[in-house]
């Protein structure tokens, strides 16, 4: 038998979606990608908390308007991670991965690099996130 969110109605695939926990990470990048009801992934890309995951979506869903909720849900995360401190270099390679993706700027990498230059040295940690992640990118 086939989990609810794969069943043929979009009535029963929204309910399971909305059952599905954080942990269900990959399911609801899958829903959120394939599901063939606009609605359904709506519901999915709501609840993905995933920024690379995410950008994707805006980049290739074929809805204007789910491409527009996936970006900005990924800017949002981005910022939230930026302003929290986590570690650059997670926050640098996914800007990086979307600018080399897409060609278009990355105005969100201001906010971090604002954040880490209270002193000079975090001038050169930050110099040194971005050419690892460069690297790992490339």
């Amino acid at each position: 038998m086939l989990p609810a969110w794969r069943h043929s109605d979009p009535e029963v695939r929204a309910a399971a979606v909305r059952e599905l926990g954080a942990d269900a990470r990959e399911v609801l990048a899958s829903i959120a990608r394939s599901d063939s009801d606009a609605r359904v992934r709506r519901m999915a890309i709501k609840k993905l908390d995933d920024p690379e995951r995410l950008l994707e979506i805006g980049r290739t869903d074929a809805d204007e308007e789910l491409r527009a909720l996936a970006t900005a849900q990924a800017e949002d995360l981005l910022v939230e991670r930026a302003i929290s401190r986590q570690p650059a270099e997670d926050y640098f390679a996914i800007i990086l991965r979307e600018y080399l993706a897409t060609g278009q700027p990355a105005p969100l990498i201001t906010i971090k690099v604002r954040n880490d230059l209270e002193t000079p040295s975090a001038l050169a940690r930050s110099s040194s996130h971005l050419e690892r992640a460069s690297l790992a990118a490339a």
